[in-house]
């Protein structure tokens, strides 16, 4: 995975699924497979996702339906807060809890984003120095760990912030 990822300037987000994935691929279990058009897939632990080598990062949360609108322009808010465009970010995360949000499956399906969502594990493995509403989940929260988790550097860039019913924290 990562000479692919190398030689064709991505990277990959789940390090930890590389040697599983490795093996399985150098022995003719598995596949590598390419979706060049807009798409979703469920990939178990042991696949190992790439995506392009932009550096940032962007954690989203939002309020069960939000539309696509509204989620879009908080991203582009955000991140021209940051003098950054949706061509800087890799992935845009989420918690689990939003994999029924159509809102947001459309906003980052129209923007050309990658979208992953996040256990409750891989969120409550970053810190967070904010306040939530996702501590009534169990969360720490959802923006800024999302963010993180995804990260290269897990160094957040900007904060979560607060746009109508969107909260957006970008990470690198």
């Amino acid at each position: 995975a990562e000479k692919i990822a190398s030689d064709n300037a991505l990277r990959v987000v789940n390090t930890d699924s590389t040697r599983v994935s490795n093996a399985a691929v150098l022995t003719g279990k598995a596949g590598i497979f390419t979706i060049n058009e807009p798409g979703m897939v469920i990939a178990g632990r042991g696949v190992s996702f790439l995506v392009s080598d932009a550096p940032y990062t962007a954690g989203i949360g939002c309020r069960k339906g939000t539309n696509a609108d509204e989620i879009i322009n908080a991203i582009h808010k955000a991140l021209i807060s940051k003098g950054l465009t949706t061509t800087d970010v890799s992935i845009y995360a989420t918690s689990t809890l939003k994999l029924h949000e159509n809102g947001l499956i459309e906003a980052i399906r129209t923007i050309g984003g990658n979208l992953i969502y996040l256990d409750h594990t891989a969120l409550c493995k970053e810190k967070t120095s904010s306040e939530s509403a996702a501590t009534r989940f169990g969360l720490p929260g959802v923006a800024e760990p999302a963010a993180l988790a995804v990260s290269y550097r897990k160094e957040l860039v900007m904060e979560k912030e607060i746009y109508g019913n969107v909260t957006i924290a970008i990470a690198r």
